[in-house]
């Protein structure tokens, strides 16, 4: 299929998801790149989340790891835990149109049009409301679902992390706190800058402490001007 037949059904699988206008109570469970606004934004939805816009959340039953691949990188994803009551720790984020659900699972490689396309599926889009627990308090509106994405088998195994994929990680959930992030290594994270020392590589930023590494990083909990645009249309 050429460029123009697949920008052609690209375009008409947004129109059909757009039609369906504002979304009900209709959130996702991120536990990589999704955990911090600048990771879920510059997915090509419309609304711009900020801290506030995101609760931090658990998920039971599935474990985190490099698990998600394309070409010849990895991403994190999840698969189903042997340990049904393991948990990975994460955050809801509410999707609100079906423009920008479109947008989102098009960004992720999760769509059935992205497997026409290109062959195959990065992740499964799975309903998981009953395994999402509160991580300290988590007030969703009744009737919410809760659905994130999930590995169908290892994809990963073999490949490479995507060249400072998991640095971007790792820097951009420190706000959640020290604990939280201490937890993310628990249950498959990566700080990336430990394992360089343990290679011996790139000593003088591995040999930091552990807050170190993110003294460059902008932004805090409140509400930013972008986001304060989401109110106002």
């Amino acid at each position: 299929m050429n460029k123009k037949l697949k920008d052609m059904a690209i375009h008409a699988f947004v129109r059909s998801y757009a039609k369906k206008g504002p979304l009900q109570n209709f959130f996702v469970f991120g536990y990589g790149s999704l955990m911090y606004p600048s990771g879920v934004n510059g997915r090509g939805m419309d609304y711009y989340y900020d801290w506030d816009s995101l609760k931090l959340a658990r998920l039971k039953g599935y474990k985190r790891g490099m698990y998600a691949g394309h070409s010849i990188v990895s991403y994190y994803g999840i698969l189903p835990c042997e340990d049904k009551e393991h948990t990975i720790n994460g955050i809801l984020m509410k999707i609100h149109t079906g423009y920008d659900l479109a947008a989102f699972l098009l960004s992720e490689g999760t769509a059935n049009i992205y497997k026409i396309l290109f062959g195959d599926t990065m992740y499964d889009l799975v309903d998981v409301t009953e395994h999402t627990l509160p991580y300290e308090k988590l007030d969703l509106p009744k009737g919410s679902k809760v659905h994130t994405l999930v590995c169908d088998k290892d994809h990963g195994k073999g490949r490479d992390p995507y060249p400072g994929y998991q640095e971007r990680v790792w820097q951009g959930i420190h706000i959640w706190g020290k604990e939280f992030s201490e937890e993310f290594l628990q249950t498959g994270g990566v700080n990336p800058f430990i394992v360089r020392k343990r290679r011996g590589k790139n000593r003088n930023r591995s040999t930091r402490k552990w807050g170190d590494a993110f003294s460059g990083i902008r932004g805090t909990r409140t509400q930013s001007v972008h986001s304060r645009r989401n109110t106002e249309r």
